[in-house]
């Protein structure tokens, strides 16, 4: 979208100012058109169904803790009208801090840019994460998850957010049909899914390199014989989930998987995708104690 060094906008002619007694420099006119070819851009970005090198943040919390995380904030765009000074100011502080630009709009632009109303007037460009299957670092006895064919960005949010709050070390989403970073995947994970490690890759990758590090494969399956909460969760594991409406592939349902279903007592035979995820990760957390991946807190 612009001229970015390795830590953002680089920009030129800032200068100093105060927005609601907030000091910062680097402000820019107020954009008031959404016919500028920067808004133009940002529309575009927003439209895109996914991949892509950029990817769009909104809210202060969420920006916050994708910086917190080490994301590469590439530019900020702000609105007065709709934001809170203190968070808002302290936000465009930060992220100037790291050499991005943060950019006024009026807030008529910003209604446009923005996605949904719980954005307290600010959007971040950031630049997306690439992580690899071989770049992860786990336990010896690590945890992770693997989804295949996620079909809801809000399932997805959901599953990295209680990754992240069981101690899973690694989220794993093979083939799927949404944007990982999409907006309302980045808004149910409230932002872990920039600190949880979550690598894209293909089904046969990602049980290749299960196998290869002596991972047992444990897939959820509402057809299954053996109930979850059988399987020895403290070795090693992978715990693996398919799309609601195709269910796992064949990919997982050889020899080498365990096959485990969750109980059901009404009428449903089995619970939506995060919810089945939430229920084995905290079995998992239970069979391994309190211990979980090394916190900063």
């Amino acid at each position: 979208m612009s001229r970015w060094g390795r830590s953002g906008w680089r920009g030129t002619g800032a200068r100093s100012g105060r927005f609601d007694g907030t000091t910062f420099s680097g402000a820019s006119p107020v954009i008031t058109s959404a016919s500028n070819e920067r808004i133009k851009e940002l529309l575009r970005l927003r439209r895109r169904s996914r991949g892509g090198e950029e990817v769009l943040i909104d809210g202060v919390r969420e920006i916050s803790r994708a910086a917190a995380a080490g994301a590469a904030i590439l530019e900020l765009y702000y609105c007065k009208e709709l934001w809170e000074a203190a968070p808002g100011g302290a936000l465009v502080n930060a992220v100037q801090a790291t050499g991005a630009r943060a950019v006024e709009v009026a807030r008529p632009v910003f209604e446009k840019i923005r996605y949904g109303d719980r954005t307290g007037g600010v959007l971040a460009v950031a630049r997306r994460p690439h992580r690899t299957l071989d770049g992860l670092r786990l336990s010896s006895s690590p945890l992770v998850a693997v989804l295949e064919g996620v079909e809801k960005p809000g399932n997805l949010g959901a599953i990295v957010r209680t990754a992240d709050g069981a101690g899973v070390e690694a989220v794993i989403v093979v083939d799927s049909a949404i944007d990982v970073y999409g907006p309302n995947a980045i808004r149910a994970s409230v932002s872990t899914i920039f600190s949880l490690p979550v690598v894209e890759t293909t089904a046969s990758a990602a049980r290749a390199w299960v196998l290869t590090r002596g991972m047992q494969a444990v897939a959820a399956d509402p057809a299954a014989d053996e109930i979850y909460t059988n399987i020895d969760l403290a070795r090693p594991t992978a715990l693996v989930y398919g799309s609601e409406s195709r269910g796992l592939s064949g990919v997982w349902r050889g020899a080498e998987t365990r096959l485990v279903r969750v109980p059901m007592a009404g009428l449903a035979d089995s619970l939506n995708v995060a919810t089945t995820a939430a229920v084995m990760f905290y079995e998992a957390r239970r069979q391994r104690g309190e211990r979980g991946r090394a916190r900063s807190d």
